[in-house]
């Protein structure tokens, strides 16, 4: 059973994730009637709940955890807008907040990011930000949404892991997963980028694991954002 967040409760997540409490009510936040615990409902393709994702302590850090007898779901979906052209896809439903809170912020004047409350005016207007539970994550029945669309993969900066056994160097696994997803989405996008954080399609510079929101949170643009976005590679596929 679900309720409504306790205000000043909701008010310590957003602290927390950097977001809004409007932001985090937009996207469903709410709390368990039962035992307070954090709770994000995702939505399937027929706008019914079909997941209840609990946010609770692992180990000492808070973790979105999907209920183990439902399948995974794209987080946003019940604020989809079959009408925009655009889509980006997130690693992580923080990240796609994050995202989605700046582009409705702002418009484009020229070439100048300018500060607006009409959302109908903002970069929001054509964009859907969604976001796969993690980045190994991506469902064939998920395809029919982007078709037609310019969708962007923006997942995290992982750098390369280490086989333990062999010593040799695994890819890394945000890079492995847009790579995966690509080979899906090729065949009914009308674009498919995805976001470069560095030659390598990862910066070593920048921590490993940085993401969408460490990126906003660090004064950069949106739009420095989208202009990390880069065609996705015919090798890729």
């Amino acid at each position: 059973e679900l309720s409504i967040a306790d205000e000043a409760d909701l008010e310590l997540v957003a602290e927390e994730r950097r977001l809004s409490t409007s932001t985090l009510t937009r996207w469903g936040l709410v709390q368990s009637a039962i035992d307070r615990e954090w709770i994000l409902p995702a939505y399937g393709m027929k706008e019914e709940v079909n997941n209840i994702y609990r946010w609770g302590f692992v180990k000492d850090k808070r973790r979105l955890m999907s209920t183990a007898t439902l399948s995974q779901c794209l987080f946003g979906l019940n604020l989809w807008e079959s009408e925009k052209p655009e889509a980006i896809i997130c690693e992580g439903p923080w990240d796609a907040m994050r995202l989605e809170e700046e582009l409705r912020k702002y418009r484009l004047d020229g070439s100048r990011l300018v500060r607006t409350s009409d959302v109908s005016r903002s970069l929001a207007a054509n964009i859907n930000v969604v976001a796969v539970p993690g980045c190994e994550v991506f469902r064939e029945e998920w395809l029919t949404l982007f078709k037609d669309k310019r969708v962007t993969l923006l997942y995290d900066n992982d750098h390369p892991r280490t086989n333990r056994k062999t010593g040799k160097e695994i890819i890394p696994p945000a890079l492995s997963g847009m790579t995966k997803a690509a080979r899906l989405l090729r065949s009914v996008t009308s674009t498919l980028l995805a976001v470069r954080w560095g030659e390598a399609w990862y910066d070593s510079d920048l921590a490993d694991g940085y993401d969408t929101r460490d990126y906003l949170n660090d004064g950069n643009s949106v739009v420095s954002l989208l202009q990390k976005f880069e065609a996705v590679p015919e090798d890729w596929v």
